[in-house]
């Protein structure tokens, strides 16, 4: 398997990391970026299931607070965001209960999200019809007004097509809102064997790369605040930008 960088597709190493609980090997490559190396994608593909009611009951109360956490933090940056009428569509919806908040303030919603345990139930629950499959692999014409993907970039290997594809079904103006680990955040920095190098993420960044990567694709920062994520074991950078 190369050991080079997905982002500037080089191979300098700067650092290695290894996370003895969840068993995984990063690099930390010149440009800022890091990298999981030496994995089996097929076993990290299976743990994204909601393979049990017990599962499913946990994030079902973590879905609720981290959707309401994620929109009032984006309305108090972008005040339109209460109004009616606009389209959004989420990478990584979960059980869909950010999707569920915006169907409630009249918006049009669409997503995708891997497993269809989630996605069956967000059908049930909220008739919300989602998308089940990979992320990666995912193409569509529909374009929208706002696209979210919340704890979910730091999982995928080919962050720039990610992005680029977020580009293209982004409305003019279009924004986009997503919320990944900071590799700066104090309880990542210093600590090999923090949450943040878990064996299910595979490209990791900090505000200086995200912020290139992102204006390399075309878009605009509007914001970055630092955010606890869903279980608060690690720091995360909530990102607000729009299509240039």
């Amino acid at each position: 398997m190369s050991n080079e960088c997905p982002i500037c597709h080089k191979d300098n190493c700067v650092d290695k990391i290894f996370n003895k609980r969840y068993n995984a090997e990063f690099i930390k490559c010149s440009c800022g970026i890091c990298y999981r190396v030496n994995y089996d994608l097929n076993k990290i593909y299976t743990q994204y299931d909601f393979d049990s009611v017990t599962r499913i009951e946990h994030w079902h109360e973590v879905s609720i607070k981290s959707a309401l956490r994620y929109y009032n933090k984006i309305v108090s940056v972008i005040p339109y965001f209460n109004d009616l009428g606009y389209s959004v569509f989420e990478f990584g919806t979960s059980l869909g209960y950010f999707l569920k908040l915006m169907k409630e303030k009249g918006w049009s919603v669409n997503g995708i999200e891997i497993s269809k345990r989630a996605v069956d139930y967000a059908k049930e629950k909220f008739d919300i019809s989602i998308y089940n499959g990979d992320i990666e692999n995912f193409k569509t014409d529909n374009t929208y007004d706002f696209v979210a993907s919340f704890e979910v970039i730091e999982h995928l290997i080919d962050v720039s097509s990610f992005i680029k594809k977020v580009y293209n079904m982004l409305n003019k103006n279009g924004i986009f809102a997503f919320c990944t680990p900071n590799l700066d955040a104090p309880s990542t920095l210093f600590n090999q064997q923090s949450e943040t190098y878990h064996c299910g993420h595979m490209t990791l960044f900090n505000y200086n790369t995200i912020t290139k990567i992102l204006k390399d694709n075309g878009f605009n920062i509007i914001s970055i605040t630092q955010e606890s994520n869903h279980f608060e074991n690690w720091e995360s950078m909530l990102v607000i930008c729009h299509k240039g």
